[in-house]
């Protein structure tokens, strides 16, 4: 082969390798001015901080009175539900007086239910003397009129007979009898008369003396049910005092927090001693600039990253903005957000490869909210927009003077 051959061959294959690289350039020269004008990049809004809390409050649990503390119940994250024990205080001289109390009660329950039961057999006692007393006074009352027809019949007999003993037609033994027998019937008759009153006298005093009885059972009655009412009010404020001194939760959930406690301490009204949190719903609160204020709206997905779970090796938590404040509080803007389903970085769901992550109340994360979507040029020109405004605004330095 002749070196002209040779060089013409060296020259034909230097134009097919820059064929082939300008071809590899254009083509990757439009596909990243494709990417530029037609891709579409999220632009977010990250936030300054960001916590997982429940639906509902927290419950604080203090100390409603001061007291020696006897046990303690629970753990820490120890689930619990409403009526659980947490801390028991020493209640000793509680269960005495009322142990006392209770005793007393029982006494004077009994003593009622005899003072009743006595009332009762007074007041059946004076019904049946009631009856007896009609019965007496009828019986009493027709033996007068009995003996008030026999003495009037009689004193007849002797007026009439009168007449005949002047003229002789009697003898005086006879009319003395018919006297004798009219003087023994007016005598039955004020007798008989004398008993009606001696019987409704006795009736009366009868009466009186068991009403007098009565009133004294009712009064000692009414006594016995002021003191009952008494011990029971010390029985319940007994009661209520041993229930405060058992603290307990106030609803479902877990023990978020818990004093450091030993058996034996003193805790004063007010001490904390746990804090309970209830089940239901996990919700995310975030604190943003107050430039999120016009971008950030409800319904805008965003991306939970928990500060304790890295997210190469845990993945994301997927959000979506529920509400958020209109006012700044203290240099920030309040954003509340829900969890959807956990998906990786990518966005793709990742259930099966990723642990779950466990929603906890009072875990800490950083948030990012997509508030919008652009193509990298609109993305370029836009970030170049505001670096010039920013440049703008800025106060222009004087000249130095300085004849140096």
């Amino acid at each position: 082969m002749s070196f002209p051959h040779t060089s013409r061959f060296l020259l034909l294959d230097n134009f097919k390798s820059w064929s082939w690289l300008t071809l590899l350039f254009s083509l990757l020269l439009a596909l990243w001015g494709a990417w530029l004008f037609f891709a579409e990049v999220p632009l977010v809004e990250a936030s300054e901080s960001g916590r997982l809390e429940v639906s509902q409050r927290v419950h604080r649990i203090e100390s409603p009175i001061e007291g020696k503390l006897l046990s303690v119940k629970v753990v820490l994250r120890q689930a619990v539900q409403e009526g659980d024990v947490l801390v028991s205080l020493n209640s000793e001289e509680e269960e005495e007086h009322l142990a006392e109390a209770q005793s007393k009660l029982q006494a004077l329950l009994a003593r009622e239910e005899a003072v009743q039961a006595e009332l009762g057999i007074e007041e059946e006692l004076a019904q049946r003397q009631s009856v007896a007393n009609v019965e007496a006074l009828k019986e009493a009352r027709l033996k007068f009129r009995q003996e008030s027809i026999s003495s009037s019949f009689a004193a007849l007999e002797v007026e009439k007979s009168e007449a005949l003993q002047e003229a002789g037609l009697i003898s005086e033994v006879d009319w003395l009898r018919l006297q004798g027998e009219a003087q023994r019937h007016q005598a039955m008759a004020d007798s008989a008369e004398q008993g009606i009153l001696t019987l409704e006298a006795e009736q009366r005093s009868s009466e009186s003396e068991s009403l007098k009885r009565q009133n004294q059972l009712e009064q000692e009655l009414l006594k016995i049910r002021e003191e009952r009412i008494d011990l029971r009010f010390q029985l319940d404020h007994l009661q209520h005092t041993m229930e405060d001194r058992q603290l307990r939760t106030p609803v479902d959930g877990i023990v978020g927090s818990i004093t450091e406690l030993r058996s034996g301490a003193f805790l004063e009204v007010g001490d904390a001693v746990a804090e309970i949190v209830p089940d239901g719903e996990v919700t995310v609160s975030a604190t943003f600039k107050p430039t999120a204020l016009g971008r950030v709206r409800p319904g805008q997905p965003a991306t939970l990253r928990l500060d304790a779970y890295p997210w190469p090796q845990h993945g994301t938590v997927p959000l979506v903005v529920d509400r958020l404040a209109t006012e700044p509080d203290e240099g920030t803007i309040r954003v509340e957000l829900s969890p959807t389903t956990l998906t990786s970085e990518g966005g793709s769901s990742n259930e099966e490869s990723l642990p779950a992550l466990p929603l906890e109340h009072g875990l800490t994360g950083s948030i990012e909210i997509e508030v919008d979507r652009l193509s990298p040029l609109q993305w370029l020109l836009r970030a170049a927009g505001g670096r010039r405004g920013h440049a703008a605004s800025a106060p222009t330095q004087p000249a130095s003077t300085d004849p140096a």
